[in-house]
């Protein structure tokens, strides 16, 4: 399949089924009705036609963990009949052998999640055993041609390994990696000690941003915080939330249909929903009108709402940024991207 630049497309993400085989300390999911459902195929052919429509024409495959979904390589077929221009699976890795299943003729991409350089880093966050599974399967992927992913969910327990993990993911010869924030979601919310500060994660950034000799990985992260001089609200105009630009779409397990990922846990805040018969859409084809169904209030980035419901709290002179807003460096060299 002809690759594509993925901040020039606009993006369907598919969990497929909310089974999985890992229970990482900080997934956005956690215990919620996600994890006891699973989309059908004919689910799953409406909305891919029903966004076709609308250009989209990249589409991710995820989860839960999408390998152990039954209809995963039929989705992939109907994603390739649709002639999405990109298609990708975003998996924990631990299932190496589905690799060898396809060729980068029928997908694009495959997107590892490894939290930590270490075995002992990643595995405390993701279980035992999965650090050296994932890392075959990472270089599996990037033997076999496929372009190649990682995200790396910054936290406490592993943030300090940032550039160890960029170094010797580059020597493998990955593509890129996602250095992700974890937001107070999900299993987040029973290990408040995982998310790290406004400080911290600025100083992951600047680390990206000094990180030299890097031959073949782009690096790609959030913005998240800001130090710039000016108001909150000029800071929010300049970079406003997903739903004003809602170009990515996420459907669910359960049929629901979000155009932000962190609304998973207000679930009177989805924007559709999929069903057998077809795709429904609350804001009846006024993409911007999703705004007045989500208040300010409810966003569940506190800091952005002003909920006190956990941390962190904003330091003086810090504001906050939609995570929509996100940079890629690549050999000194960065540009906004999507």
């Amino acid at each position: 399949m002809k690759k594509i630049k993925t901040q020039d497309l606009k993006k369907l993400n598919i969990f497929l089924s909310g089974k999985c085989n890992l229970r990482c300390k900080h997934c956005f999911l956690g215990n919620s009705i996600y994890r006891r459902s699973s989309l059908s195929l004919k689910q799953v052919e409406n909305v891919l036609r029903f966004f076709r429509k609308r250009d989209y024409s990249s589409v991710e495959f995820s989860g839960g963990e999408p390998t152990l979904s039954p209809i995963l390589f039929q989705s992939i077929s109907l994603a390739r009949a649709l002639k999405y221009e990109e298609i990708g699976i975003s998996t924990n890795g631990t299932n190496p052998a589905v690799i060898n299943q396809l060729d980068p003729k029928q997908v694009t991409r495959f997107t590892f999640s490894l939290d930590g350089a270490t075995e002992k880093t990643n595995d405390f966050i993701r279980g035992q055993g999965h650090f050296t599974t994932c890392v075959k399967s990472i270089k599996k992927s990037v033997k076999s041609g496929f372009t190649t992913h990682v995200i790396f969910t910054a936290n406490k327990i592993n943030f300090h390994e940032f550039e160890k993990a960029a170094r010797e993911l580059d020597h493998i010869g990955v593509d890129r990696l996602s250095v992700n924030y974890t937001s107070f979601t999900g299993n987040a919310k029973k290990h408040p000690e995982l998310i790290l500060s406004p400080q911290e994660w600025l100083e992951i950034n600047e680390k990206a941003k000094k990180i030299k000799g890097l031959k073949h990985i782009a690096l790609r992260y959030p913005i998240r915080f800001s130090k710039e001089k000016a108001r909150k609200q000029d800071i929010l105009r300049k970079y406003p939330c997903l739903l004003q630009h809602p170009n990515r779409v996420y459907v669910f397990s359960n049929g629901a249909i979000y155009y932000c990922c962190l609304l998973t846990d207000e679930q009177n805040l989805n924007s559709g929903f999929v069903t057998e018969k077809g795709v429904v859409m609350k804001h009846s084809g006024n993409e911007r009108s999703l705004l007045k169904t989500m208040p300010r209030a409810l966003c569940p980035a506190q800091e952005l709402s002003n909920r006190k419901v956990g941390p962190p709290s904003l330091p003086d002179g810090i504001k906050p940024i939609c995570i929509y807003h996100r940079i890629v460096v690549f050999q000194g060299k960065s540009h906004p991207s999507n």
